[in-house]
């Protein structure tokens, strides 16, 4: 009886063979995305059909929706406005004391932006954040914090008080929240503040501790306000 016949494929070496398809002095990091192209196998030309001999090989396209670009990434924060990483009473002047001067001038968000819209849960205004220096395009950390202290510090106008005091319950908070902080002032800033009347601190009810920034709708942020 013959002996049985052997099959070997063109081309494939035996399984014994151990040798890697890449010479010893290739290189000992991961090639690049041009280096992966460069080492793939060239096609052979004699492997594919004609389209003359084999027409119904290639048919028309569906119509494709269109392509829609992918939506931006919001901007980072930066990490010391972000929540247990940052607080202070926002109802009292900003300080610097303690905190390093290289982390206030920094840019607030990454990339950089000129403008930042900040809303409160506690209140019905929207902060506009912008560069304190002009020659700056960038809002700073810096820039953040004395912009909601400014802004908390702006007077109640007339249309504004009208509507609080439309709502009862809210009145009473905010005007208990107005007496509370008058009193903890010494005379003659006291009488003073009295006179002028009403912040928009004051419609924080108490919760003035700025405890950082968290994502809104869009490109807006909400203010984290805690009590003191």
């Amino acid at each position: 009886m013959s002996s049985p016949r052997r099959v070997r494929f063109k081309g494939s070496s035996s399984p014994e063979s151990t040798s890697s398809t890449l010479s010893s002095s290739g290189p000992s990091t991961p090639p690049s995305a041009l280096d992966i192209y460069t080492f793939a196998p060239k096609p052979n030309p004699e492997s594919y059909p004609s389209i003359a001999a084999s027409p119904d090989l290639y048919t028309e396209l569906a119509p494709q929706p269109p392509v829609v670009p992918p939506e931006e990434t919001r901007a980072s924060l930066h990490r010391y406005l972000s929540p247990l990483h940052i607080s202070f009473d926002a109802s009292r002047r900003v300080s610097s004391e303690g905190i390093d001067a290289e982390v206030l001038s920094s840019c607030a968000t990454y990339p950089p932006v000129a403008e930042m819209t900040l809303q409160g849960t506690r209140f019905p205004w929207k902060l506009s954040i912008k560069p304190e220096i002009a020659e700056v395009e960038a809002v700073t950390v810096l820039d953040v914090m004395i912009g909601i202290y400014v802004h908390l510090r702006t007077l109640v106008k007339g249309l504004e008080y009208d509507e609080l005091k439309a709502d009862p319950a809210m009145y009473s908070a905010v005007y208990a929240a107005f007496v509370t902080r008058c009193d903890a002032l010494e005379e003659p800033r006291r009488t003073e503040e009295r006179r002028r009347g009403l912040r928009r601190v004051d419609f924080l009810c108490g919760r003035t501790r700025f405890a950082g920034l968290v994502p809104a709708q869009g490109d807006e942020w909400s203010i984290v306000f805690e009590p003191v």
